[in-house]
């Protein structure tokens, strides 16, 4: 039912709305329904009245908290700041102008490959044991030609009258380098292959003394 809370407020209303006249105490047609639309008062309501006479409209989803307001474009969706998107066109003239370079990376050192040294080739086992054999049958043959040349008779008679050829040799060292040489079959036998000159040199090497 239409009713005003203040006769004097009602008074004032017909004044300035005289066809209103009528319409205090009837009944309002589909008055629940209205309410749920409009509500219980004109300004909060969705269909509220302003001052000039117009109806001011809000739509539900200004009510919504996920509403997004139009002051704000692409919101981040992680710190809530705006993100701008570049245009097609500014990115082509971007590629284009060259600033968008891929980071300088400086050249890489060349890889030094390193360099194998040629060891010396080992010896098998079996070219070790035949040069092995070799220096032992070296060996052998020499102490063979010694022992076959200290078979070979030495005649004292020919050693002694080398030792007496000397000049300069008093007979008791004549003596004394004979049974020397004669007790030592290797050194006779290098004496008696040098010469007189040289035979005076080899006792007196021997026997530093005489000098």
């Amino acid at each position: 039912m239409i009713d005003c809370e203040s006769e004097e407020l009602w008074k004032r209303y017909i004044a300035a709305h005289p066809d209103a006249r009528g319409i205090k105490g009837k009944q309002i047609d589909m008055y629940e329904e209205l309410q749920v639309v409009c509500g219980n008062y004109q300004v909060p309501s969705s269909w509220a009245k302003t001052r000039d006479g117009h109806y001011h409209t809000r739509s539900f989803e200004e009510d919504s908290a996920s509403f997004v307001s139009p002051s704000t474009e692409d919101a981040s969706d992680t710190d809530g700041t705006n993100s701008y998107t570049v245009p097609e066109e500014e990115e082509e003239e971007f590629m284009q102008d060259g600033r968008h370079q891929e980071p300088f990376l400086p050249p890489r050192p060349p890889i030094i490959q390193p360099v194998k040294q040629q060891l010396p080739k080992r010896p098998s086992s079996r070219e070790a044991l035949q040069e092995a054999m070799l220096a032992i049958a070296s060996s052998i043959r020499r102490l063979a030609d010694a022992v076959e040349q200290s078979k070979t008779p030495l005649d004292s008679s020919e050693l002694l009258k080398a030792v007496m050829e000397i000049d300069g040799l008093e007979e008791g060292k004549q003596m004394y380098a004979f049974e020397y040489l004669n007790a030592d079959p290797i050194k006779a036998r290098a004496f008696m292959t040098y010469n007189v000159r040289m035979r005076k040199v080899f006792l007196f090497r021997q026997f530093w003394w005489w000098r």
